[in-house]
């Protein structure tokens, strides 16, 4: 198609900021990426998965690594199962929120919003893609799909069902 390699990607901008700012945050999550390897390779998995699992917690989504991992989940037609852990502070009305505005919600409420934010737009702009375009996927990919709730409390037959329902 029209989307760029991983060789094309590596080989035509190595060193661009946008480049940079993708490694440095794959970087931060412990991804070893380096410079002669195409920013995007720490996405690679998600790509080959049959579907992506987003544990929701209370600030999941505020981690750039987790948005980028949905946003390349919705590209490559990858289903997301979505697990709602009870008491750990997820809120769908606050996501909604947050997803529709992510300049803002990053802004006001993530340290080094600056940078991540530059990744992210990174990520978009080697698609073609725009923030608009992606807070809307988000928002389709993430609020509007089905939770199976998990109970860390539960007993073991709670975790064999969660695990039923997923597979």
């Amino acid at each position: 198609g029209d989307e760029p390699s991983g060789a094309d990607l590596a080989t035509s901008a190595p060193c661009s900021s946008a480049a940079v700012a993708l490694r440095a945050i794959f970087k931060t999550i412990g991804a070893d990426v380096a410079d002669d390897v195409a920013p995007t390779e720490p996405l690679r998995h998600v790509a080959e998965s049959d579907c992506l699992l987003l544990v929701q917690s209370g600030h999941v989504l505020r981690r750039p690594h987790v948005l980028l991992e949905l946003l390349e989940a919705a590209r490559c037609g990858v289903p997301v199962v979505c697990v709602l852990v009870r008491g750990r502070g997820y809120d769908f009305a606050a996501a909604i929120e947050w997803l529709s505005d992510l300049r803002k919600s990053f802004a006001c409420h993530v340290d080094g919003a600056k940078q991540q934010l530059e990744a992210i737009e990174a990520y978009l702009s080697i698609y073609g893609w725009d923030m608009p375009r992606a807070q809307l996927v988000l928002l389709d990919n993430v609020t509007d799909t089905i939770s199976i709730e998990y109970d860390p409390a539960g007993s073991g037959h709670h975790v064999q069902a969660l695990v039923l329902d997923i597979v």
